[in-house]
């Protein structure tokens, strides 16, 4: 995945895995549709080994990350803009 793109799910369902501290890939997400699959484009200091694999057949979107923000802070601006952003983001 680019670091410029992030891709949404439009359709399926996406299981991210990560290592834990014994070495072993264990379960870190589940995503369905409407989840943003590329979230380590967007949080940079996320240092996690994620690894992204459709569970299931899977139709995918990609945007401009730059566009995906300015698209969602323009719809938001009248809106409660913190509780839009912990509602979007707080599994990360």
């Amino acid at each position: 995945m680019a670091g410029d793109a992030t891709y949404l799910l439009l359709s399926g369902i996406v299981r991210v895995t990560t290592t834990n501290s014994r070495q072993e890939r264990v379960l870190y997400d589940l995503l369905g549709p409407g989840d943003v699959i590329a979230y380590p484009s967007l949080l940079s200091v996320l240092s996690l080994d994620l690894q992204c694999e459709a569970f299931t057949f899977c139709t995918l979107g990609r945007i401009q990350t730059k566009l995906l923000i300015e698209q969602t802070v323009g719809a938001l601006r009248k809106q409660n803009f913190r509780l839009a952003w912990e509602l979007m983001m707080g599994r990360w």
